[in-house]
């Protein structure tokens, strides 16, 4: 049967990614500086080689370089579009200048009072010899007509500070930490970067965002620390911890722990033993709760959730809100809303009469929103202030339309303040509600949950609403399920499909993958749900870059940057998400690549915010477009579904190219389309939950591309991924007291 959006031989072969040149070292001398960022350090450079055969512009991060400096260049040949030929500039030594030229330069660039003809006296009176004269001898300078007492004292203080960045740059770049890590550094520790570093170069890791606990180890061994300094083995224990804790783990245990960190360090298991009883000495950075070992803000985390969870379980319900499925209200809302409830609906409101904290779970289609919509209406006809929340933009905004209702991100809900890194809302200022029904449940973690039930009052209604069998939340903890299995608050599972149009495939495929069956496979012409069977993983890729380029837009009349989002299980491979941007770029975006910061952006890309940003109000895993870029003023611009984002180049670590995800970066988002390869490659993340969640993204159109057998592997494959919590045990302990 031919494929209804395109015959698979006629598919464009997607192009390879791009060979990068070895990287090569010239030495010669900066000719001229055409742009420098003061920020970032990133210029734009015209260079000669020392021997005068080559003169080339230079592009890259190159903090403090100056006209006429020495200097040798590591880095590779690119082609740019428009300019040609250029060096882009990986790392770069540098000395000062010994040219008169070079000097009046230098002079002129860092010196404050020192202008063009201050700084030609200065060079014709000592020449080659100035700069060592202004280190070591500086009162020669009185010698120089112009220059007095009080002139000499400015310039020795511009010197010293000039000298102080420039120092501490070489310092940073001398170590083998490239020029992007070194402004960073600068940046956030200034005059104080290299006792910092030779303290405890750790301390990176946990205060830079972008560094690593890798590249912290590296500096430290590039600086000379001893593999099994306590500092280094009690940095790497802390740092196992906190990689666990991303992997979604509350705590782990202390075998688990040593066992993982002496592996990481490549030290023996007793003196990582040796070095954990150290840090849980202190209980500062670690603590245990018998033999399973904590970071402290998220113990206290998960005792807050069960507490408050309890408190407001167990305390008075105040007003009556006591209903029964016969009720005349409820008839009343339901004709007023144009909706009809069946049994399984209805027994959600008998639960919510009686209790006052509830879950309602359920997949796609199984009425969870039209189960919100009654029971907010009834719940505010009796006098109730109701609120609502979802802990994205993207969820918030899914949940107002589809209720009519103002719903906030659970951020927003409890006005974080981003200047203090605190929440306004707390037991002490408590939310001014009485039912709070709270979306998107499974994406919550145990941090953003602490903060929730704190701002709770003890007689607050709340329902919490989310599909348990999706991928747990990105953060630490498994939230939705913990409280579902621990059997503390009582659950309603919908599992009644309703939602579901006659010609789609969409979501009866979603149920058959979440009860263990296979999908249907078959297109159909006026389907929704299509799958490509490609077996060799190359196959695949050149398929799936044309159904984004070609079959999909033209089949469905799309746009093909805006409307398609690709999602693979994977980081790593050919079909993963790092070559997939790289591939899919260059097809759907061919053009100019500006380097932002230490990233490359073209216009029009596909991006994603992969931090919280409140200040700028757009969180982690928000999609917009790059708009502007602007090297002179070192920024670009992000278009955003409702409103357009300023960023520094510094600030663009906090974004990614998007043209394809990893299945938990799109939690809580919906996609006109969805495509998603699904390879044996990606066998060790081929889950049942994984698959399920990708499916249940899209809105209009699903597209796998693949091997049956990789599906077959998924859809069997019901092993939840097993983490380290402690909630469930909680709640229960909590109850029963």
């Amino acid at each position: 049967m031919k494929n209804p959006i395109g015959n698979e031989q006629e598919g464009v072969a997607a192009p390879a990614a791009p060979a990068y040149e070895p990287l090569v070292v010239i030495e010669g001398v900066i000719d001229h500086i055409v742009f420098q960022n003061p920020d970032n350090g990133y210029s734009v450079v015209k260079f000669a080689s020392l021997d005068g055969s080559q003169k080339f512009v230079a592009v890259g991060t190159l903090p403090g370089v100056t006209d006429s400096m020495a200097v040798r260049l590591t880095g590779r040949w690119t082609t740019h579009q428009k300019f040609g030929n250029q060096f882009s500039v990986t790392s770069f030594e540098a000395d000062l200048p010994r040219s008169k030229v070079g000097i009046i330069k230098y002079l002129t660039s860092f010196i404050s009072g020192v202008g063009p003809v201050m700084a030609k006296r200065i060079a014709d009176k000592f020449g080659e010899d100035t700069v060592e004269i202004i280190d070591n001898d500086p009162k020669k300078l009185l010698e120089v007509e112009g220059i007095g007492r009080s002139k000499l004292k400015s310039i020795v203080k511009s010197w010293e500070e000039h000298n102080r960045i420039r120092s501490i740059m070489m310092f940073l770049q001398s170590h083998n930490i490239g020029p992007g890590v070194a402004m960073k550094i600068f940046n956030t520790y200034g005059d104080r970067s290299i006792d910092v570093l030779r303290k405890n170069p750790y301390l990176l890791a946990s205060q830079i965002f972008g560094i690593g606990f890798k590249t912290a180890d590296r500096i430290a061994m590039n600086l000379g620390m001893d593999k099994e300094s306590p500092v280094r083995l009690r940095a790497g224990i802390a740092y196992t911890l906190q990689k666990a804790a991303d992997e979604g783990h509350v705590y782990l245990p202390a075998d688990e722990l040593l066992k993982d960190a002496s592996e990481m360090l490549e030290c023996e298991l007793a003196k990582a033993e040796k070095a954990l009883a150290k840090l849980l000495e202190k209980e500062e950075e670690v603590v245990s709760e018998g033999d399973r070992i904590y970071l402290p803000h998220l113990r206290r985390a998960e005792i807050t959730v069960a507490e408050r969870l309890s408190a407001i379980i167990n305390a008075p319900a105040g007003r009556l809100f006591k209903l029964s499925r016969s009720d005349i209200e409820i008839d009343q809302a339901q004709r007023a809303l144009g909706i009809k409830l069946s049994k399984q609906q209805l027994s959600v409101i008998e639960v919510m009469s009686g209790k006052k904290a509830v879950i309602l779970t359920g997949g796609p289609g199984t009425g969870k929103t039209v189960s919100i919509r009654i029971i907010m209406r009834l719940f505010e006809n009796s006098g109730y202030v109701t609120m609502l929340a979802a802990p994205t933009g993207r969820a918030a905004k899914r949940m107002t339309e589809a209720t009519g209702k103002q719903a906030k991100t659970i951020h927003r809900l409890l006005e974080y303040n981003p200047v203090g890194n605190h929440f306004f809302r707390d037991e002490n200022n408590p939310l001014e509600c009485d039912f709070l029904i709270v979306d998107e449940m499974s994406m919550v973690d145990i941090i953003l949950m602490a903060h929730l039930v704190r701002a709770l009052s003890d007689n607050a209604r709340v329902l919490f609403v989310g599909d348990a069998d999706q991928l747990p939340s990105v953060g630490p903890g498994n939230v939705l399920r913990d409280m579902i299995e621990s059997n503390v608050l009582p659950s309603v599972r919908l599992d009644t499909i309703y939602r579901q149009d006659s010609d789609s495939g969409i979501i009866p495929n979603a149920h058959l993958v979440n009860k263990g069956e296979m999908p249907s496979l078959k297109n159909y012409q006026d389907g929704d749900f299509f799958f490509f069977k490609k077996d060799d993983p190359e196959e695949a890729l050149e398929t799936l870059v044309s159904i984004c380029a070609e079959r999909l837009p033209n089949r469905f009349g799309l746009d093909p940057i805006k409307d398609i989002q690709v999602i693979s299980p994977m980081h790593r491979g050919v079909l993963g998400v790092s070559n997939l941007n790289e591939v899919l770029q260059c097809r759907l975006n061919p053009g100019r690549d500006f380097t932002c910061g230490s990233q490359q952006f073209r216009i029009g890309d596909r991006v994603m915010q992969i931090k919280n940003n409140y200040e700028k109000e757009v969180f982690n895993g928000d999609v917009g477009f790059v708009r502007t870029v602007d090297l002179r003023e070192g920024s670009l611009t992000i278009e955003y579904p409702e409103m357009s984002v300023s960023y520094t180049f510094k600030e663009t670590d906090q974004l990614i190219l998007a043209y394809a995800i990893t299945v938990h970066k799109s939690q809580g988002s919906e996609y006109p389309v969805v495509v998603m390869p699904v390879s044996t490659l990606h066998y060790t993340m081929l889950q049942r939950n994984l698959i399920y969640t990708a499916i249940t993204r899209a809105g209009k159109v699903v597209a796998l591309v693949g091997s049956i057998k990789a599906i077959a592997i998924a859809v069997k494959n019901n092993k939840i991924e097993e983490r380290h919590t402690s909630l469930k045990e909680r709640l229960a302990s909590t109850a029963g007291n």
